[in-house]
Order: C-alpha cells, then sequence, then structure tokens
C-alpha cells in the first residue's frame, strides 16, 4: 500500500501540472486573439497615434510607403532627396503630402510633390494630387510652404 500511494501522489502532480499548463495556454492564446481584434480596429487615442507614427521615418520625417511609392516611379530613383512631408489625421485614414526633389534630365534638380490617403496601418487608399512645386521667383513665397495642407496653415 505505501508504495501504492508513492505512486498516485507523482501521477496527481503531473495532471494537476498539466492542467495549470494547459489553462495557461488557452488564457495566453484568448488574451492574444482579443489584443489582435483590438489592433485591427481603429484603436483610439495613443494606440492609434502609436500605428500613425510608425508609418513616419524618424530621421527625416518622410512616410515610408509614400516614399517607396514615388521611388518606384521615378525613372532615377537614386536622385530622390525628401525635403518635406506633413500629414493630417483624418480618423478614418490619414492624408500625407511629401515634397521632394529629383533629377530631371541633363542634372537638372526640380521640386515636386505627392499628395496621398494612407489607412492607419499605411495601406495607401487614394493618391489624391502630385505634380510640381512652382519655383522660387523672389516675390517672397515660401516655396517650402507647398507642403503645408491648407488647412494648417497658422
Amino acid at each position: 500500500m505505501n508504495r501504492m500511494n508513492a505512486i498516485k501522489i507523482p501521477v496527481q502532480l503531473f495532471s494537476m501540472a498539466l492542467l495549470c499548463a494547459g489553462m495557461f495556454v488557452i488564457v495566453f492564446a484568448i488574451g492574444r486573439e482579443e489584443n489582435q481584434q483590438q489592433t485591427k480596429q481603429s484603436p483610439p487615442g495613443k494606440g492609434r497615434q502609436m500605428l500613425v507614427e510608425k508609418q513616419f521615418n524618424p530621421f527625416d520625417g518622410s512616410h515610408l510607403e509614400l516614399t517607396r511609392i514615388i521611388k518606384k516611379a521615378m525613372r532615377n530613383p537614386a536622385s530622390y532627396r525628401h525635403i518635406q512631408t506633413r500629414y493630417r489625421d483624418m480618423q478614418d485614414y490619414i492624408v500625407v503630402k511629401t515634397v521632394y526633389s529629383s533629377e530631371y534630365g541633363q542634372g537638372c534638380r526640380i521640386k515636386s510633390f505627392v499628395k496621398a490617403k494612407f489607412d492607419e496601418y499605411g495601406n495607401l487608399l487614394e493618391v489624391m494630387d502630385a505634380g510640381f512645386c512652382p519655383a522660387d521667383s523672389g516675390d517672397g513665397i515660401d516655396v517650402n510652404a507647398a507642403a503645408v495642407l491648407p488647412d494648417e496653415r497658422e
């Protein structure tokens, strides 16, 4: 009888440990699934802000995906130089406007812009506008102001 009790105790401990490990895995999986569902929904406040901020280069402020799209469309992607990027959070999407310069034949540099909509995860929704920035005519107009969305001007 003594030996039977000695065998039952390790089996009971093993069963309890297995049950606890199984419960841990279930709780972990449920918590992870809830976290993924919260991430997929439009996260309010800081969560959404963090998702939006991850879309931008921390060094020069350029939008990572928009830069990739612009370079892909260029004849000479190596000539791309970021000048300025601004964005406005519209809650359902963000509007990003980037001003950049590039070589345009015979080594001449031109200044251009692209304005596009992105979701909070950095997926392109729509290219809204693109074109050349006006040349500095010496009349005191700030060429870099082209990068500022109209409703951001103070």
